[in-house]
């Protein structure tokens, strides 16, 4: 069986969680390569990883004869640039999200993979997550009915996180709608189908620090008619930190958080009564991301979650952000023309 050499390109948080994942399909996956800007982290990380090159200038790393494919961990402004190098060198790119940071970087990126014959995944890992999948699961079972409301809603305090990482900080693609509530517009169309339009609402900062937002809100219109509220934030000093959700249909009701699923429906006497409560066993969604990444390269299919489908929630994320800068509702047709 072939082992996939992989040269990992950025060693911060992300980068950590990937070469974890890589170590764990050792029989699979070579993590050959290393690259991050600070030369003492790389040299750290090769010895702590046991990988054999390592360097401070990821170009050196671009080279098909010594790698198969590049794994791209960086802040969100670098993706594009990066992703179009390697693939343009014939390497198979597997970048963490967001896509990129405007949707002409996209476009750009769909077109260079295209040209040269090579896959461009996302490392969108909600579509992974087995508590999700079963979510989606009992709605396609007609659990719920016909789906008219969902609720997401992403609450951390993640301050020291973000300022041991200053680019979050600083740049205007730092901001918690484009670093967290990608995840929840995946997640919504996961659950909901395709979104037609979307407000946005920013919140009074907390983190007075952020170039960008720290808290913000999207009520969006899907194209089945139904409505969802997202609600993210870096900033929340809750008891029960993390992602949960509720999602409401003609018949029925169902709460979720981690590994949690509780599905609800009306009893006799309208009021709601629990059903089913559901215990998902847990699974690492980056090596999850990983054996279908190698999947698809082995079978030469295109990844889940390729570079044309996350091309989508990026387009709510951008949407988003317009509708900030507007005060009123945007299309998402107006971003596709």
């Amino acid at each position: 069986m072939k082992r996939w050499r992989v040269g990992l390109i950025g060693c911060g948080w992300a980068g950590e969680q990937h070469a974890q994942a890589m170590k764990r399909l050792d029989e699979r996956v070579a993590l050959a390569a290393l690259a991050d800007v600070r030369a003492d982290l790389a040299e750290t990380k090769a010895g702590e990883w046991q990988v054999p090159v390592w360097t401070d200038h990821y170009p050196e790393l671009l080279d098909p004869n010594k790698l198969d494919l590049v794994n791209i961990c960086l802040p969100h402004d670098l993706h594009a640039s990066v992703a179009i190098e390697a693939m343009e060198a014939g390497l198979h790119v597997l970048i963490e999200k967001p896509l990129a940071t405007s949707l002409a970087e996209a476009d750009a990126m769909l077109a260079v993979a295209e040209q040269a014959g090579v896959k461009l995944m996302v490392a969108e890992n909600v579509r992974y997550d087995r508590t999700y999948l079963k979510v989606v699961e009992l709605i396609e079972a007609g659990a719920l009915g016909d789906l008219f409301m969902i609720r997401i809603s992403r609450e951390h305090e993640m301050h020291d996180y973000l300022r041991q990482r200053p680019w979050f900080l600083q740049q205007e693609s730092g901001g918690i709608m484009v670093s967290g509530g990608i995840h929840d517009y995946e997640l919504l169309r996961m659950v909901g189908g395709e979104i037609k339009h979307v407000y946005g609402l920013t919140a009074r900062k907390v983190l007075p620090e952020m170039a960008a937002d720290d808290t913000s809100l999207a009520l969006v219109r899907l194209q089945s008619g139904a409505a969802a509220i997202l609600a993210e934030s870096f900033s929340l000093k809750t008891p029960r930190p993390g992602v949960h959700g509720t999602i409401h249909g003609s018949q029925g009701s169902l709460w979720f958080y981690k590994e949690q699923i509780e599905l609800y429906q009306a009893s006799s006497d309208g009021r709601p009564e629990r059903v089913e409560a559901m215990a998902v066993p847990a699974e690492n969604t980056f090596e999850a991301e990983w054996r279908h990444f190698i999947d698809c390269l082995e079978h030469d299919r295109e990844p889940l979650t390729n570079g044309w489908e996350q091309r989508k929630p990026l387009a709510a994320v951008l949407a988003t952000y317009e509708s900030f800068r507007r005060g009123e509702r945007v299309y998402l047709q107006e971003l596709n023309p």
